[in-house]
């Protein structure tokens, strides 16, 4: 064998080499654990539901998926976070449609934009808000609390998860509606709303099933209405925010995401997302889901995609008729 056909052959060799090294690391992924952030505070659904999918995963590919609280600036320090961080699928996070959907867009100096620097993995879950409310307020069921609120000449207030949230969309577009004014009270995450709530500092919020349930059982706060099309299941007596207002298209829900940095692995990406849905499909899964009020959801990357569009749409007519600015 002369010198050119084993320049040759050591040429091939090396391109095999390098067509299938990413690949081989590809297929071994995950070999070491792998973050998964929650931007917002522990205690919370996100945070329950975060750790409940991360064990799940860890399961699946036989490696610790270990949680990460970033809480702050209504998600958008932990989603940073993410967005930032290296493509390999060994930064991830699981947030709710605020940071993704709502803030980004409204603000200029925004550090990341969710289409250019987000995967969208798996929608994990969707719940209904409660319309929660202090233990002591004197109206006990909606109507009467927003009809008062026309005539009191102290504005009510409301928590929520942050500046420009879901939540905090949700409540400016229940005021438009009922031409009411209410006070913004912002906090890092749910769970900082229960003690408030339990203690008078705000008169109502928008909370998860997941949050609330106990806590309305136990008579510690006050069950108003829910916000989905229908009742909650462990709350049957609770009437809905349609049902009391008479606002068929009205509809506060919330819902988590699976993200991930810009970038990843095709290969990673589409692995994960499988995984998910898997666990999602799990009917033991769904069971302890369903049991926080919450609903599995799952999916392919294309119908993920298609959620994330149409859900960033509603949002954002609801924050440009109700003029939220992010401040």
């Amino acid at each position: 064998m002369n010198g050119e056909n084993m320049r040759e052959i050591l040429g091939c060799a090396v391109a095999a080499l390098l067509l299938v090294g990413p690949a081989a690391a590809q297929s071994s992924y995950p070999d070491r654990p792998v973050r998964l952030i929650v931007p917002f505070a522990a205690g919370g659904a996100t945070d329950v539901v975060a750790r409940l999918i991360g064990s799940e995963l860890s399961k699946a590919f036989n490696q610790t998926f270990v949680v990460e609280n970033k809480p702050g600036a209504s998600g958008m320090i932990g989603v940073d976070a993410v967005a930032k961080s290296k493509p390999d699928g060994y930064t991830l996070g699981v947030s709710p449609g605020t940071p993704l959907v709502v803030v980004p867009y409204l603000d200029p100096k925004s550090p990341f934009r969710p289409e250019r620097d987000l995967e969208f993995i798996t929608p994990v879950y969707d719940a209904p808000f409660i319309l929660c409310a202090r233990p002591d307020l004197p109206q006990k069921t909606l109507a009467a609390f927003l009809a008062a609120a026309k005539t009191d000449t102290r504005e009510p207030s409301y928590g929520t998860v942050g500046i420009a949230s879901v939540n905090h969309a949700l409540h400016e577009e229940m005021a438009r509606r009922s031409g009411t004014r209410m006070l913004h009270v912002p906090y890092t995450g749910e769970a900082p709303i229960m003690p408030a709530l339990m203690t008078g500092q705000v008169d109502i919020a928008f909370i998860t099933p997941a949050s609330a349930t106990g806590l309305i059982k136990e008579g510690k706060i006050l069950g108003l209405a829910s916000g989905g099309p229908g009742r909650v299941a462990a709350l049957p007596d609770m009437p809905t925010i349609s049902e009391v207002m008479g606002w068929p298209d009205y509809s506060a829900h919330t819902w988590t995401m699976l993200i991930g940095p810009k970038g990843m692995p095709e290969d990673v990406t589409a692995r994960l997302n499988a995984a998910t849905t898997r666990i999602l499909a799990d009917p033991e899964v769904q069971s302890r889901l369903a049991k926080l009020g919450l609903v599995a959801m799952g999916g392919s990357l294309a119908d993920t995609a298609a959620f994330v569009r149409s859900e960033a749409k509603r949002f954002q007519d609801i924050v440009r008729l109700n003029d939220i600015r992010r401040e």
